[in-house]
């Protein structure tokens, strides 16, 4: 196999598994759109197309939403990363000794790194 079809081989490898669905080999490297035809063991084929893999839903949004970051610091995150990028909100109390006022500056957080492995 290629490199490409090989990686596209390990993602769908992960997926489903050997021991439920067999690869059709007939097609083998030439196989594009759908990228594999599967075989269940009951017989019944079906084709899966890789497109991307990505670790999470974060993971894609961080790669895949222009100014994503940019948009966090501001403190318009999809609710969903929040706990995942560990936001914390920065504020400053420019408030008097009788009354704080708090205003927000900016979210802080970490970005996961992920590997090929991962």
């Amino acid at each position: 196999m290629n490199k490409k079809k090989n990686f596209e081989y390990i993602i769908v490898s992960t997926i489903y598994n050997e021991n439920e669905y067999k690869y059709n080999e007939i097609n083998g490297e030439k196989q594009e759109k759908p990228d594999f035809i599967l075989r269940r063991n009951n017989g019944i084929e079906f084709g899966v197309e890789v497109t991307e893999l990505y670790y999470n839903e974060t993971s894609a949004r961080l790669k895949k939403r222009p100014k994503y970051v940019e948009d966090i610091k501001r403190g318009e995150i999809d609710k969903r990363d929040i706990k995942l990028l560990h936001v914390n909100s920065l504020y400053l109390d420019i408030g008097n000794d009788n009354e704080p006022d708090y205003q927000f500056l900016f979210n802080n957080f970490t970005i996961p790194q992920y590997t090929e492995n991962d």
